[in-house]
Formats: structure tokens, C-alpha cells, sequence
């Protein structure tokens, strides 16, 4: 008997035996079986007591035994004793086993709808599977299961499922039933499900799926069916925008300037780069916004197909369809106004246009946007270029004329310039320029400017100066005028011929007016004189007038000349007081003009002419000029004009005078009041001339520009202090310099003998001459250089090379694990492998790998191992990074890795299926895509000025009030508050003289007064004015000092965040703080430390600490040890925390 059978047809042989254990014998034996009933062959029919007989009978194995799993038969034996009696039947059974072999297969199969071999959108697509039992028994209640877990299947359920060759109850994403399989049958099971591509499909993409038969807890898959989904393109829309000026009214088409009332047609440009069409691609353009837009001027030109929508570009165009590969052009016209606007040189006019594309459309065809977003989105945006356009350049008229209409002049005249500047456009110029460079024509001795029409022209020439008219920074508004006067005193040798004298204007001074006079050669020399600088009402006051023929050859001869003599106001002629060499001539005199007429002057001959003018009642005390010339014949002036002046003092009588004087602080003891008066300083740049370009000299609050090229500028003169303690004078000189690091060589010099030369390395020389090196003078002189940094910027577009990150979510399925496992599921590596060969270009390639669980707490087992579920969704992301770097042979640091725990369930945890799908991994890629943008930025036009400050710390032996003097005659005076006094109407002088005696009452001074003149002081007074001055020299006084406390405090403004360091902008703030504590003599500076509300008191103190020592240093640097020490710096914590 075989112990096993497997099979239908298997032979089992059976063996019988018998034994005759009684004492008789035994006949008429039969033995039979369920496969023998008529009885079993055996060796021996009779058996004697003790004896064995054998026999075997055989069994072919059914189906039925194989599905029973075993076969029992029993054996039955009858026989007869000696006697024939029938024995009891005797039964035997032996059983044998059978081998189940279970053996199911299946396969899956799937057909697409058009057959091409690939699942497009939306098509339909057959599955078929086959289950088959190949096993030696029949299969019962096997389960057929498809979760269709495919993202192109989310949320169907098959259709036309049917199934062949078993009955069936369930689902097929549950699972099936099949109630019965016979060995070497099969079930065919076929449905149909509809591909439909969600956002982020793209090439490359396969609609996988794959089938599982159950049966006795052990689960078969079939194989893998996987279509591609179609090749996609994706949508790129491309924007330009631009722009042309239309013209007209005398103005340029296409120049990129508008000017007021000129229209503008812009263009708008979408292409679709991509090979499918775009579809709801909305366009607009803020035109509403734009500067200088005029209202209700907006018209749409474009005649393009297929657009529906409102044509308002400002509201927004919806182009229905962008087909591949075209592209759509929209244009539109506008209008622009200055009427009522401030339009300022320089503006802009700039535009730019954004494209919306919305994503309603067929899936397939995903936007390059999307895919490139952070999140995914319905609308996504895309800017067009920026173009810009130019408002119109003002426009100006630049004058210039001679005073008078005077063309004709001689050396030593007054020339005297109106210039006008105009701006005769809408547009506000700014930054405009004006200047006239006198210095360049060599043909002036000095000259000045003032910016308005001075009609006293000669009141600017007071002073020896040489300033040229040179200004920047104008804004000049629309029709406004600036008026300019410029007078020059032409040279007393200046030679024959014409003098050009040119004013340039505008932002790069390219208007020019030029104005010419003619220089004649004077055929006289003239020189008028006076005797008296001092005359009072009544006075005969004598001239001088000497002329000379220049001719050098002696037989040269002037015929009829006449001297044209112009008298002062309240001056009369003396009547028969004309001579010529001495002999009385009879002259004309007209009103205030005195004329000797019919003189002639031989070659190389002078004459002398002499007269007397009498100074009238009327005329009040001040300065008179008398000014003369020569004319020949024709009226012809043949001379320069020569001058006399004369000081008019108070009106005494006949035979009285007046007596002034002055008790003054002789601090030098020299009995000689000094003036500390700097005479006409000049600065002269030595090296480094093209280094610096224009700017201006302040003075006593007033504010007079220089020319670039002035490397000597006269400054004119500047008064010493009035006392000790008074603040020192000074003259300001701010020049533009071109390259801060390379200052040139300034000599600072006056008329007196100060000499103060400032090399560019930063020394100093000083060295003294003339009346100031022999203490006639108080003058003294200091000049300190600063350059100082002119914070500017302006606004600008420029091409930006940029990145921006680009996320890609949704492209890979999720990788799903079982419950408190991290072991991976193999599926999409392939894919991503091709994927990330593709990106591997880009800058920056990450995979994101991020980790979830389910909602379930963890069983004892996984909470030892992995602690809670946070810690699993790490794991589950560290394995998948594990497994894809091995798989795809790249390394662990291109991934980043993340756990997210139970958060963002993508199902509910409240079934098995939605767990599932919660118990996932995301992949996502990222990387930087580089970009280019136009960007507003601040361009830096931050320039440099050089600041020198000329100070006079000299003192002017100041005059001494209250004090009292009397005279012989009993007459007491004080001085007044400037040390002066005077005795009005001394009587009864004779032709010959009178002795005068002052005396100084020394009780009115204080104690060891020391007199450095005589006292009393005795003069002969004449009819004439007189001085009595008393030179006193004072003791030392102790200085009670009264000065007002200044504090000034510092903020976190002055310094770059947490640092130390001072702004750049801030250092001309700092300057301003020096000026002030030198003007207080010093003061109490707080430097505040609060740098960051999240910092410690400690550090903040410690930050306070050192930005109090940085501004001691800068301090230092600007002022000097000397006056630094006068000032107290402190540190100070936010709430008063010293």
C-alpha cells in the first residue's frame, strides 16, 4: 500500500493477510473489498492451525478521493471450519493519505480604446484578468482583489465588470468571491476604467496596475499592466511689451520723448512657445496709472479674432485661444497732458503689461507656470519688459547785455552785464547750470556777480574780488526768469580790440549768449587827484587833473580836447579857481559837469590842471567820487575815467572843528589801535586742478558761487573778533572734488603776509610776512579741510540675474507601507530615475522626501523601535532616501528628508483603505531655475566736496566803554560801548592852530591799567577833524566761564545696525554736531545703545560703549584734542541706563 497520491489515475495496491491463529483448520476462505467484491485472490484456501495466506488488491485514485484527501478500505473475511460451519465475517481497513497541491495563477491584460498603445486623456481602458487552478484540487471561495490604486483612476469604480466560469459576490476594489474553480479551469473577469490625467501629468508618466488572487491567506499577483500616457506639451506664453512716440506738432515720431499733447502707441505681444493651445490667456495694462496720462484718452486698435470680451486693457483682455505658435499682437493708443501737472526734467513715463493665464482647460495641456509654482494654483501671472518713455527736455533762453547799450570802453572802465535766464517750456529744469567765466577772458582786474538786477552795479565792486558767476542745482519753473547783473573793471593796460564775454546755460551749459564790446586804445593818460581825504561842509576842497598825449613820437599833436568832469552831489565849482600849468583859463560848467575845453597836447607834453569844488550845506557825510575823462573831437572819448574820492565828516562852523577818539585795549602795547582785519584772502590751488569741479564761498550769510576752473579765487576781506570770547569769522569754500583720495595742494593767503599752505598729504605750513610777521597787524589766520560725502541716489531699471525656487509636488505617485512598518512597496524608481537625469542641470536639485502616518497610536513592539508616529514618518522617508539613492545611484546628500507624523491626512482614519493611504511618503523635487528681471534700483550718485573754513581767531584791540575824560576846560566825555567819544564844535581856532589837552580819568579803569600813549595827550587842533586816541593795555582777567550747556544726543540713526561703525550719510550729521559744540565751546554728547530690543543690557551697553569711543575718535579728527577735551561723551542704555 503507497502511503501518498497527488494525482488522478495514481495506483494503490493493497496487500491482505491472514492468519489462522485457532486449532482447526480453515476452507472455503473469501476475502473481499470495496475494489473486490467477488473476493480477492489468495495464495492458500485452506489454512491449518498456525498457517498465513496472503493476497493484493489494487485501487486507481479519483478526483473525488484527491478532494477527500484520503481513501479508507476495509477488508471483510469469511470461512468455513472443518465441521462447514460458517465462521463470524472478520473485518480489516487500511487508509492512505492524499497530497493537496494548490497551484492558482493569474494574468492581467489591457487593451486601450484606440489601440495606439498608450492611455490619453480620458480614453477607456479594458482590463482583463484570468485566474486559473493548475493545483491538484478544486478551489473554493478564492478572493479576486483590484485597488485600483492608480492617481488616473482617483475615485472610479469599474464599468462592465463581468466574470466567466464562477459565480461571484463582492467588489472589485474590496474584493471577489469565486465560489468554486475546478482543477485546470478558469475564471475570466474583464471591466473598464477611464484614464483621466490629474494636475502635474506629464511625459513619461505610465498608468500601472496590477491584480491579487487570495486563497488561504496567501495573496498571488498577477503581472504588471502599465500604459504611457501620451507625449505633452506644455503651455509657454511669452509677454513683450512695446512702445512708440507718434509725433506730431512740430515734435519727433519714435524719439522715446512725449511731449505735452503727444500720443503713444503701445504693443502688446503674446506668443505661445509651446506645441499646444492656451486657452482664457487674460492680458492687462494699468494704462490709468501711467504719469502724464490724459483722461478718456485711451482707444484699442487691434482688430484680432475671437476676442469677445470688453476691450479695456486696464480692465483686463480675455484672448480666448493662444494657438501654438502664434502669436497675438493687442494694441492701444494714449494720450499725455502737462496741463496742471509738475513735470520735472528728467521723469519718466515707464509701462509694463502682466499676462493671467487661467487653468480651466484640458489637463493635459498644464501650465509651465504650475508645474514651476509653490502650489498649485488656478491663475497663475507673467510680466511683460518694462519700457520706458521720456517726458519732453525744458527748453531756455539764455541773454546777455551790456548796461546801457555801451559798446564802446577803455582800459580801467566799468563794464556792467544783465543776463537773463528763461525757461520757456512746461517742464520744471532741474539741475540746470549757469555760468560766465570772466577769469578765462584776461581782460578784467576784478569782477563780481550778484543773482538779481543790481542797479547800483558799482557797489560790487567795493572790493578787490574775482568771483566768477558759476551755479548749479537750479530749478527753474516753467516761464520763470532768473536775472543775473556781472560787473568787471577792465584792465588799465588791457590793449586795443574786442572783448567777448560769453554765459553758458542749461544742464550741460549747451545755450550760450555771448556779448562783445570794443576796447579802444586812450589816446590820453589821465590821473585826477585830491588833496584832502577829509572835508567838512564849506570846505574848498582843491583837485588835481594831469593828462599826457601817449603818442610815442614828439610831433604828435591832440587838438581840441576837452576834459569832461563829472562833480560829486552837493559839490559846486569855485569860480575862477581854473588852471592849466598854472594860468587861469575860463571853463563851462553845466549844472554838475565842469568842461576845459580847447587844450592841445603835444607829444609826450603833460598838463597839469587845478580847480577848487566847494563841499555844499546839503551834502551829508559819506564818500564822494568825482570822476573825469577826455574827449576829442566828435565827442570822441580818448581816455580812461579817472577818480578822486573824498570823506565828508560831521559839519563844523567856519572856525570850529570836531575832536573823535577812542579808548581801546592796546593788548600788543605798540600805542597803535591794530585791526585784525585779514585783507584780501585768496585761495590758490597748487596741484589738482582738474580734480575739482564748481561750488561756492560763504561769507557773513551770504552765498556767492565758483566756476570750475578757478584755481585763484579771491575772497575778499573778513574782520577779526570783537573780543576773546566772541566766536571767530569765517569764510566757508565748498568745492566739488572728483576723486575724494587725491586732494590738491591749497595756499590760503592775505594781503598782510598770512601764508597757510594745506598739502594733499594732510600737512600744514604756515609762514608770515609784511605787517603781520612785524605785529602791525592782529590778523590770525586758521584753515582746516574736510572732505565731506553728498549723499544722492536716483532710480533706475536694470537686467537682474536671479533665481527663484522651483517646486515640483504631485509628479510621483506616493510610496505606502504597511501598518508600523517603513519596508518599501517597489514601484515608481524607474520613473523618478528618468526624471532626475533629466533635471540634473539645474543648481540646487533636491528630492524632498516627507513622511506621514496613519492616525493609529503604535503597538509595544514599533513604539521600542521607532517611539511614537512623528518618529516613524522620519523613517519611512530616511528608508525610501536609502533605498532610491542605492536605486538610483545618486548620492544621500541630494535628498532632504522630513516627518511629518499623522498630520495632513490625504483619507480618513476611520477605515482600512483611507489608513492606507495615509501611511505614505511624498516625493517632490526642487531646484533653482535662474531668471531675469527688471529691477527698480537706487543708482548711487553720491558726490564729494572739499570743505575748507578759513577762520580769523584774531582779536581787534577792541575799544573800552565807560570810561571817562575831561578836558582844560572842564569838559567831562564817556565812551560809548565801542570805547568812542567826541567834543562837537571847538571854537575860536585860528589860522595858525590851538593846543588841545584830553586827559583819561584812570579811576575809570580797573587796576594796573598800564597807558601805552601819553596821557594827557595834547594836539594842535586846525579846522580839520581830529583824532584823540588812548592806547590802554589791561590786566589780565579771570575767565568766568558762561557758555551755554549743550547736550546732544546720538541714536542708533548714526550707526549701521549692531555695529559700531558710523554711516556714510550720517558723517555731514556729525559735522553739524562739531560745528555746534565749537560755537558752545564744548558740551555733552549721549550716545544711545539700544541696537536691538532682543539683545541683553550687557550688550547693548557694551555696543554703547563703542559708538561713544567711535565718536570721540571721528570728533577728534574734526576738531582736535584740544577742543574734543572741552566735550563730555557718554553711553547710555534704552530707560536712562548709564
Amino acid at each position: 500500500m503507497v502511503n501518498k497520491y497527488t494525482k488522478v489515475g495514481d495506483i494503490v495496491t493493497y496487500t491482505l493477510t491472514l492468519k489462522n491463529t485457532g486449532n482447526a483448520t480453515l476452507k472455503d476462505i473469501v476475502v473481499t473489498d470495496t475494489n473486490n467484491t467477488t473476493g480477492i485472490t489468495m495464495d492458500k484456501d485452506t489454512l491449518l492451525p498456525g498457517d498465513t495466506a496472503t493476497g493484493t488488491v489494487t485501487h486507481k485514485v479519483t478526483q473525488a478521493d484527491i478532494d477527500v484527501g484520503t481513501i479508507v478500505n476495509p477488508a471483510n473475511f469469511t470461512a468455513k471450519d472443518s465441521k462447514d460451519v460458517a465462521l463470524p465475517t472478520k473485518e480489516a481497513t487500511a487508509t492512505v493519505n492524499g497530497k493537496a497541491i494548490v497551484d492558482l495563477s493569474i494574468e492581467k491584460a489591457v487593451t486601450d480604446e484606440s489601440g495606439d498603445g498608450k492611455a490619453q486623456d480620458r480614453e477607456m481602458l479594458t482590463y482583463t484578468i484570468i485566474v486559473k487552478n493548475n493545483s491538484n484540487i478544486t478551489v473554493t471561495n478564492s478572493k479576486l482583489t483590484d485597488t485600483l490604486s492608480s492617481k488616473f483612476f482617483n475615485g472610479q469604480t469599474p464599468k462592465n465588470l463581468e466574470v466567466k466560469g464562477a459565480s461571484t459576490q463582492g467588489s472589485l476594489k474590496n474584493g471577489i468571491t469565486l465560489d468554486k474553480i475546478a482543477v485546470g479551469h478558469s475564471v475570466k473577469v474583464t471591466f473598464q476604467m477611464k484614464a483621466v490625467y490629474p494636475a502635474g501629468t506629464i511625459s513619461g508618466d505610465r498608468v500601472d496596475n496590477i491584480a491579487t488572487v487570495i486563497y488561504e491567506g496567501k495573496n498571488i499577483d498577477s503581472n504588471k499592466v502599465s500604459l504611457p500616457v501620451e507625449e505633452l506639451s506644455l503651455v509657454d506664453l511669452d509677454i513683450k511689451l512695446d512702445v512708440k512716440d507718434l509725433g506730431g506738432k512740430g515734435t519727433t515720431k519714435g524719439d522715446g520723448v512725449v511731449e505735452d499733447g503727444e500720443s503713444a502707441e503701445y504693443t502688446i505681444s503674446v506668443t505661445n512657445n509651446s506645441s499646444v493651445d492656451a486657452e482664457n490667456v487674460r492680458v492687462i495694462d494699468p494704462y490709468k496709472e501711467l504719469f502724464l496720462y490724459k483722461d478718456n484718452s485711451y482707444s484699442y486698435l487691434s482688430l484680432e479674432d475671437g476676442i469677445t470680451s470688453a476691450k479695456d486693457l486696464g480692465e483686463g483682455i480675455v484672448i480666448p485661444r493662444v494657438k501654438a505658435g502664434e502669436t497675438i499682437k493687442l494694441k492701444f493708443q494714449v494720450e499725455f497732458a502737462y496741463k496742471g501737472r509738475e513735470v520735472y526734467e528728467g521723469d519718466t513715463i515707464p509701462n509694463q503689461a502682466y499676462l493671467s493665464f487661467e487653468q480651466n482647460q484640458d489637463p493635459r495641456r498644464r501650465s509651465l507656470f504650475q508645474i514651476s509654482s509653490l502650489a498649485a494654483t488656478t491663475d497663475q501671472k507673467k510680466d511683460s519688459n518694462v519700457v520706458v518713455l521720456n517726458v519732453a527736455e525744458p527748453s531756455y533762453t539764455l541773454t546777455k547785455t551790456i548796461r546801457g547799450k555801451q559798446t564802446t570802453f577803455y582800459p580801467g572802465d566799468t563794464v556792467v552785464y544783465d543776463i537773463q535766464l528763461t525757461n520757456n517750456s512746461t517742464v520744471i529744469g532741474r539741475d540746470v547750470k549757469i555760468q560766465d567765466r570772466v577769469s578765462q577772458i584776461k581782460a578784467f582786474e576784478s569782477w563780481d556777480w550778484r543773482r538779481e538786477e543790481v542797479k547800483d552795479s558799482e557797489s560790487l565792486l567795493k572790493t578787490e574780488i574775482r568771483r566768477d558767476l558759476f551755479e548749479t542745482g537750479l530749478i527753474i519753473n516753467p516761464g520763470e526768469t532768473k536775472n543775473y547783473t556781472l560787473v568787471g573793471k577792465l584792465k588799465s593796460d588791457l590793449k586795443k580790440g574786442d572783448v567777448t564775454n560769453t554765459a553758458e546755460a542749461g544742464k550741460n551749459l549747451e545755450i550760450k549768449a555771448e556779448a562783445t564790446l570794443k576796447v579802444e586804445e586812450a589816446d590820453i593818460k589821465i590821473e585826477k587827484s585830491v588833496k584832502k581825504r577829509w572835508v567838512s561842509i564849506g570846505d574848498l576842497v582843491s583837485y588835481k587833473i594831469i593828462i599826457q598825449n601817449l603818442s610815442a613820437s614828439e610831433s604828435s599833436v591832440l587838438r581840441d580836447v576837452r576834459i569832461v568832469d563829472i562833480l560829486p552831489p552837493g559839490f559846486k565849482y569855485a569860480e575862477n579857481s581854473g588852471k592849466i600849468d598854472g594860468k587861469k583859463v575860463q571853463v563851462e560848467n553845466k549844472g554838475r559837469t565842469v568842461y576845459f575845453k580847447g587844450l592841445t597836447l603835444t607829444g609826450k607834453k603833460e598838463l597839469e590842471i587845478n580847480y577848487i569844488l566847494r563841499v555844499g550845506t546839503g551834502v551829508k557825510p559819506g564818500t564822494y567820487v568825482n570822476k573825469a575823462w577826455t574827449e576829442t573831437s566828435g565827442d570822441r572819448k580818448a581816455s580812461k575815467v579817472a577818480e578822486a574820492k573824498v570823506e565828508v565828516i560831521n559839519d563844523p562852523l567856519f572856525n570850529s572843528t570836531v575832536i573823535i577818539g577812542k579808548v581801546f585795549h592796546d593788548r600788543d602795547g605798540d600805542g597803535w589801535q591794530d585791526d585784525a582785519t585779514a585783507k584780501r584772502i585768496k585761495v590758490k590751488t597748487l596741484t589738482n586742478q582738474a580734480n575739482y569741479s564748481g561750488g561756492f564761498m560763504e561769507k557773513d550769510g551770504e552765498r556767492w558761487s565758483i566756476s570750475q576752473d578757478d584755481n585763484e579765487i579771491i575772497l575778499g576781506d573778513l574782520n577779526g573778533k570783537i573780543s576773546e570770547d566772541s566766536t571767530a569769522n569765517t569764510i566757508m569754500l565748498k568745492r566739488g572734488i572728483i576723486n575724494p583720495k587725491i586732494p590738491g595742494d591749497i595756499v590760503v593767503s592775505t594781503k598782510k603776509g598770512t601764508t597757510i599752505t594745506l598739502k594733499g598729504s594732510g600737512e600744514v605750513i604756515k609762514s608770515y610776512k609784511g605787517s603781520v610777521k612785524k605785529g602791525l597787524s592782529g590778523e590770525e589766520i586758521a584753515v582746516s579741510r574736510k572732505i565731506v560725502k553728498n549723499p544722492s541716489y536716483r532710480e533706475g531699471f536694470k537686467d537682474v540675474k536671479g533665481r527663484r525656487r522651483v517646486v515640483l509636488n504631485n509628479i510621483f505617485a506616493p510610496v505606502y507601507f504597511d501598518s508600523a512598518y517603513a519596508l518599501i512597496k517597489e514601484n515608481e524608481s524607474e520613473k523618478l530615475k528618468k526624471y532626475i537625469e533629466n533635471l540634473q542641470h539645474k543648481k540646487n536639485l533636491k528630492i524632498i522626501l516627507t513622511g506621514y502616518t496613519d492616525s493609529q497610536h503604535l503597538t509595544k513592539r514599533a513604539k521600542k523601535r521607532y517611539r511614537n508616529n512623528l518618529y516613524l514618518s522620519l523613517a519611512r522617508a530616511e528608508v525610501l532616501k536609502e533605498y532610491l539613492a542605492a536605486k538610483l545611484d545618486i548620492t544621500e546628500d541630494m535628498f532632504v528628508v522630513e516627518g511629518r507624523g499623522s498630520e495632513n491626512p490625504v483619507a480618513s482614519n476611520w477605515t482600512s483603505s483611507g489608513r492606507e493611504l495615509n501611511r505614505r511618503t511624498e516625493i517632490s523635487i526642487e531646484y533653482d531655475e535662474e531668471i531675469t528681471e527688471k529691477k527698480l534700483y537706487k543708482i548711487d550718485n553720491s558726490s564729494y566736496f572739499e570743505v575748507i573754513e578759513i577762520r580769523n581767531e584774531g582779536v581787534k584791540e577792541e575799544g573800552i566803554p565807560g570810561v571817562r575824560l575831561a578836558t582844560v576846560e572842564g569838559l567831562v566825555m564817556e565812551t560809548d560801548r565801542f570805547g568812542r567819544f567826541h567834543v562837537d564844535g571847538v571854537d575860536d581856532i585860528p589860522d595858525r592852530g590851538k593846543n588841545y589837552i584830553i586827559k583819561v580819568d584812570k579811576a575809570t579803569l580797573p587796576p594796573d591799567t598800564l597807558f601805552t600813549t601819553e596821557n594827557p595827550r595834547v594836539k594842535t587842533l586846525s579846522k580839520v577833524m581830529e583824532k584823540f586816541n588812548f592806547g590802554v593795555k589791561m590786566p589780565e582777567m579771570k575767565k568766568i566761564n558762561k557758555e551755554k550747556i549743550v547736550e546732544i544726543r546720538v541714536g542708533s540713526v548714526f550707526f549701521k545696525t549692531n555695529k559700531w561703525e558710523i554711516k556714510e550719510d550720517q558723517i555731514e550729521s556729525l559735522n553739524n554736531i562739531a560745528d555746534l559744540l565749537k560755537k558752545h565751546n564744548g558740551g555733552t554728547i549721549i550716545v544711545e545703545g539700544n541696537a536691538d530690543s532682543r539683545a541683553s543690557n550687557e550688550y547693548n551697553r557694551v555696543l554703547a560703549l563703542k559708538r561713544a569711543k567711535t565718536v570721540e575718535e571721528e570728533l577728534t579728527k574734526l576738531l582736535g584734542e584740544k577742543e574734543v577735551s572741552k566735550i563730555t561723551i557718554i553711553s547710555q542704555l534704552p530707560g536712562g541706563e548709564m
